[in-house]
């Protein structure tokens, strides 16, 4: 092993150390945790404009990094295989339905879903439009676009499609919180703080 390599073994120990430290362990149990259960929880498309990054999320996986699919009202947008969009298709019915005084909530939904009780899938992919997430970066797609290409090459449907997402981005989001939580402890946030307040920079509490 030359020095380079014992460099970068040293590093991915350290590292491993601050993500292990105090602060950090408690912050990746909590955040795992109510992750999960808010994973569980929510609905499939519920989450905040799930659908457009759901979508965008799925083009990147397939290559789509520029958006360059249009239908013919000029709209950005993805073609969706059979199978997954006929089951994206059912759960957004059910998101952009109006909720009236009948709703039941989502129990009477998914045994519908899994009872096999909805529209028949086509035999082409379907067209469905960005709605404005064609204009984001991918980069910011890359865990969930993992994971999308994972559920595709395993031959995933929608639903676990979108829940694999969903975990590769609690996971993702967890990891660069610990990290930052564990780069600022190793260079000492508290002392910096506590110069910055004697330059007058920082004013202490209660004054």
């Amino acid at each position: 092993m030359d020095s380079s390599e014992i460099r970068s073994t040293v590093r991915f120990r350290d590292s491993g150390r601050l993500l292990a430290a105090g602060p950090n362990s408690a912050f990746i149990l909590s955040s795992l945790l109510f992750g999960l259960l808010t994973v569980a929880a929510v609905p499939p498309l519920r989450g905040p404009d799930e659908t457009a990054h759901f979508l965008r999320a799925y083009g990147v996986a397939g290559g789509d990094l520029v958006p360059s699919i249009l239908d013919a009202h000029g709209r950005k947008g993805i073609l969706l295989p059979a199978r997954v969009y006929a089951d994206f298709d059912y759960f957004e019915g059910v998101r952009v339905a109006e909720k009236n005084a009948g709703w039941a909530g989502y129990g009477p939904v998914f045994r519908k879903y899994f009872d096999g009780v909805r529209a028949p899938m086509g035999p082409q992919p379907t067209f469905v439009p960005y709605a404005g997430s064609e204009g984001y970066s991918p980069v910011a797609y890359l865990p969930q676009a993992t994971a999308a290409a994972i559920a595709a090459a395993l031959d995933l449907g929608f639903l676990a499609t979108l829940y694999l997402m969903r975990l590769a981005s609690l996971l993702a989001t967890t990891v660069l919180i610990a990290l930052a939580i564990a780069l600022l402890s190793a260079a000492g946030l508290g002392s910096l703080c506590n110069r910055a307040a004697a330059s007058g920079h920082l004013r202490p509490l209660g004054h």
